[in-house]
């Protein structure tokens, strides 16, 4: 719950409630705190005239800002130290409309003691604080949470940079990262079988991240996630629309991969009102066609300890281009050295397993609910998937009124890691595009 003080020379800034607003909400962004009103109405900014004449460095200069930045002790990493300097001196600059401010801009950062911390007439300790924190967040998952108002900057983290967070959700932690730009509506990354967050394309989350706030996740019980592993794709999908609530997201834009396609789909048939727009990326409906799987597939899938080989077979096409793309996924996925995911567990490959043959049971008449979902859809398929064969994405686009297919030839069940730019770039105009499609 920072608190910001900027000191200018009167009229350097022509609207003094929008810096300090911007200000407020591009540090609590950078923080990564929950979206909830204990932060949101206890962090802000104060901009304070000075008399001209009042400000002056050694050379008897006074053209500078003063931006000095007050939280709790412990409460900027190094990462979120460099962000926040960047960030405050971006803005004031902007807000003064002139670009050579940046150079004239002091930022100071210091911090209060433990117990320094002074709301509600109490001295706060940190662990109180998280308490309350805690509290307001277990009292608000029943109702609506506040919602985000992004402050409108890019992060200085990256798919290998972005610090892993935990979310207290019905009582398991679970993990995720978060960085992009916040504005617009954030997309919800949801993993393949067996997978954490370390198991996608830097490519595909770095080039997602250029127009919008990306957050990967672990599911319950997988990879850095406490709890136990669920073992039916509604259940999982039900963990993400507790998770969503949690961060304060009243919506959100969803890309689902292989299992994630799955859990995708069930989300917005039970929680449509939390999902903008859906992705769909090698997966299948209920129930889906299975001809076309290769026999050795799930065999492969299950090994112990999955080998390049094993990613190479599974997620990309036999020919030499596609196998040579393969080789550079690899090479890519590995760019993560710190902070990384610990390796899924037998319960969680058993658990998404019999959530698989959950899937592929009929219930009811076979692909109706894909007729139910209203939101605007883009299914993207390898043309050589022999994982989910590609005849379930020609399913999925028929039946759900507003979808949209590309297939990608040459490619596997991981043609999005084959064509990360180019996928990348279908993705953002289809989230861009207003209306949907144009």
């Amino acid at each position: 719950m920072p608190m910001i003080d900027v000191y200018a020379t009167a009229g350097t800034f022509a609207d003094q409630h929008q810096l300090a607003a911007d200000l407020a909400a591009a540090v609590m962004t950078i923080e990564q705190v929950p979206d909830i009103p204990m932060f949101r109405q206890n962090t802000a900014a104060f901009v304070h005239d000075l008399a001209d004449g009042s400000l002056s460095n050694v050379d008897g200069r006074g053209n500078y800002v003063r931006i000095q930045v007050l939280t709790n002790a412990g409460a900027l990493d190094r990462g979120k130290q460099l962000a926040v300097v960047e960030r405050l001196t971006d803005i004031a600059a902007d807000a003064a409309g002139d670009p050579t401010l940046s150079s004239r801009t002091w930022v100071l950062l210091t911090e209060a003691p433990d117990g320094g911390w002074g709301l509600a007439g109490h001295a706060n300790l940190n662990g109180e604080l998280v308490a309350a924190a805690r509290a307001q967040m277990a009292s608000l998952q029943t109702g609506q949470l506040a919602p985000v108002k992004p402050g409108g900057g890019m992060t200085s983290y990256s798919h290998a940079t972005a610090p892993t967070r935990f979310a207290e959700v019905e009582g398991a932690l679970i993990a995720y990262r978060s960085f992009g730009i916040d504005k617009g509506t954030p997309i919800l990354l949801l993993n393949h079988y067996r997978a954490g967050m370390d198991h996608w394309d830097p490519l595909v989350t770095d080039g997602l991240a250029q127009g919008r706030r990306v957050i990967l996740y672990d599911y319950r019980g997988v990879a850095g996630s406490s709890g136990d592993p669920r073992d039916t794709f509604e259940a999982m999908g039900q963990d993400v629309a507790a998770f969503v609530r949690v961060l304060g997201m009243p919506e959100v834009d969803v890309l689902g991969f292989s299992i994630g396609g799955m859990i995708g789909l069930d989300l917005i048939r039970t929680n449509p009102e939390l999902v903008r727009r859906l992705i769909v990326a090698d997966a299948k409906p209920r129930a889906g066609d299975t001809e076309g799987t290769d026999p050795r597939a799930r065999t492969v899938a299950d090994n112990p300890v999955p080998a390049k080989e094993d990613f190479l077979f599974l997620f990309f096409a036999p020919s030499e281009t596609s196998q040579q793309a393969g080789q550079a996924f690899w090479q890519r996925r590995h760019k993560r050295t710190e902070d990384m995911d610990p390796p899924s567990s037998d319960a969680t490959m058993k658990a998404q397993r019999a959530a698989v043959v959950e899937w592929s049971k009929t219930k009811g008449e076979r692909y109706a609910e894909l007729a139910a979902i209203t939101q605007p859809t883009l299914v993207v398929h390898g043309r050589y998937d022999i994982m989910q064969p590609p005849i379930n994405a020609y399913a999925l686009a028929q039946r759900i009124p507003r979808a949209q297919l590309v297939i990608y030839p040459d490619s596997g069940h991981g043609a999005i890691f084959q064509y990360p730019g180019l996928f990348a770039d279908h993705a953002a105009r289809f989230l861009d595009a207003e209306p949907a499609f144009t």
